[in-house]
């Protein structure tokens, strides 16, 4: 392994200006000149710094956590893969949890110790977040995702608009029995924007609620309840389903059960995920805007890793509802 002083030696510099140039840290004395030789030397060699001792030298771990409740879900993988790209554009690193509780936390079964990270971004676990904030306020966390602790930093979307966009597009279109495709768990604690909005819409349309429920929140699982619900002939003209990779597993059902999409039922989404352009016909669904809530995200967490008492940053993004031939035709 090199190690730095060999790079200083080739550099023809001091260790301590090595390690200043490649922990970015400025000094007025070290020229651009001797900066650029130094960095093409560590290239060259191929000198790979020791994380350890650059915490214990910079006092920070340059490593971000990721707190997510699940890997199962598209939505929630694709996260993963979004965040991580902005942020590798930096010199930090992310690391993930998947063992994050939806209520409570014990920093010691997390994935990782809280105290090797610089800080956190948190998916949809307000639960969690609020017992955190109490115990572990100096360290900086962003929460985003759909639902939130209304305390601290966040960047959140909100779904409601684009869920009314989403049932009124279906309305327009003469749509009336309209189900709703949801996992037990979320029916039972019976809130959520999506819910709520569809509920407050059949009342206004003075149509009857129609709940599918199902076992969980995959395909399978979906399939698996359309199959049992859906039959030709049944009083249903449209499902919307609570996440994309659900409506993946309708579409099958109904297509095994020969029910043509959408002149029988139209069908809807929700996450816009990359499966839901591809699915035949193309799922109409709501999208969020990802790429947007990960670069904020990472922004307001590093304003607060740089700023702690900065004031609270606190954002909420919108949702679009998005029709395609799985309501069209």
């Amino acid at each position: 392994m090199v190690t730095m002083r060999e790079v200083a030696e080739e550099a023809g510099v001091s260790q301590s200006t090595v390690s200043f140039v490649l922990n970015n840290r400025r000094a007025s004395n070290i020229s651009d000149e001797t900066r650029e030789r130094v960095r093409k030397v560590a290239s060259r060699l191929g000198y790979s710094p020791n994380r350890i001792a650059r915490a214990l030298a910079l006092g920070r771990t340059e490593m971000i956590g990721l707190w997510i409740r699940s890997l199962h879900s598209t939505y929630y993988t694709q996260f993963v893969h979004d965040i991580d790209n902005v942020i590798n554009q930096s010199a930090y690193k992310l690391m993930v949890s998947r063992n994050v509780a939806v209520a409570g936390l014990r920093p010691e079964d997390q994935d990782f110790p809280v105290s090797s990270v610089d800080g956190i971004i948190a998916v949809d676990i307000p639960g969690t977040v609020e017992h955190f904030q109490r115990d572990h306020a100096r360290i900086p966390l962003v929460q985003v995702g759909t639902h939130h602790h209304p305390v601290g930093d966040f960047v959140i979307v909100e779904l409601a608009s684009a869920t009314r966009a989403a049932i009124d597009h279906l309305h327009a279109i003469g749509r009336r029995r309209i189900a709703y495709l949801v996992d037990a768990p979320t029916l039972a604690v019976g809130v959520g924007e999506r819910l709520d909005m569809y509920r407050s819409r059949m009342r206004d349309f003075e149509q009857p609620e129609i709940i599918i429920a199902t076992d969980g929140q995959s395909s399978q699982l979906a399939y698996e309840a359309a199959l049992r619900e859906l039959r030709p002939g049944v009083d249903i003209d449209a499902i919307m389903c609570l996440n994309d990779d659900m409506a993946a597993g309708v579409n099958r059902a109904l297509h095994e059960l020969g029910i043509r999409i959408p002149d029988d039922i139209a069908l809807v989404g929700c996450d816009d995920v990359t499966i839901s352009e591809y699915l035949h016909p193309a799922l109409s669904t709501i999208e969020h805007p990802s790429s947007r809530v990960c670069s904020l995200a990472w922004e307001f967490l590093h304003n607060r890793i740089r700023t702690p008492d900065l004031p609270p940053q606190q954002v909420v993004l919108a949702a679009k509802f998005i029709p395609r031939a799985s309501t069209e035709g």
